[in-house]
């Protein structure tokens, strides 16, 4: 910060040392157009000289810890970005199967279980509620075919109504 600080007044006072040379000369004069391309050189030297001293091995690890940041940001962004995708997913299939219990006029509890491929596919559920064998018997088959969880991976819960 503090070179930053020494640059920015060096540029500052070269631009007035050639602010006040180019007042002295006058617009008029055998010299002043010499003058004014000597001071305009001097300006553009004070603005580059400092810039060839940078060493850019030194701001190797100044735009590393960028680099790190960056990485960290998107390694957030997208694990952000998966969790919301699994929760979409989750509570999709949840409330098909749901709709389809309802329109059977079965109430149920609907806990679906995702894997973890990218993207997350159901692969069990977990189902609580009271229901007749039938319904339960049709259920089953509709969230194999539809669902592609297999009977072993569906979990009936045989909850009493009230």
């Amino acid at each position: 910060m503090e070179g930053i600080h020494k640059y920015i007044l060096s540029v500052i006072s070269a631009g007035v040392v050639c602010a006040v040379v180019n007042l002295l000369i006058g617009k008029k004069g055998t010299h002043s157009a010499l003058i004014r391309l000597i001071s305009g050189l001097f300006m553009a030297l004070s603005l580059i000289s400092p810039l060839v001293n940078i060493k850019l091995s030194n701001y190797k690890d100044y735009f590393q810890s960028f680099s790190e940041d960056a990485d960290t940001a998107v390694a957030a962004g997208e694990s952000a970005a998966e969790n919301e995708l699994r929760s979409i997913i989750k509570s999709q299939v949840e409330a098909y199967i749901l709709d389809k219990a309802v329109s059977m006029d079965t109430v149920l509890n609907v806990e679906v279980t995702l894997n973890n491929d990218n993207p997350p596919i159901p692969c069990g559920v977990t189902l609580i509620g009271s229901v007749s064998p039938y319904t339960k018997e049709v259920l089953s088959k509709y969230i194999t075919r539809n669902l592609q969880i297999p009977k072993e991976d569906q979990v009936w819960i045989h909850q009493a109504s009230d």
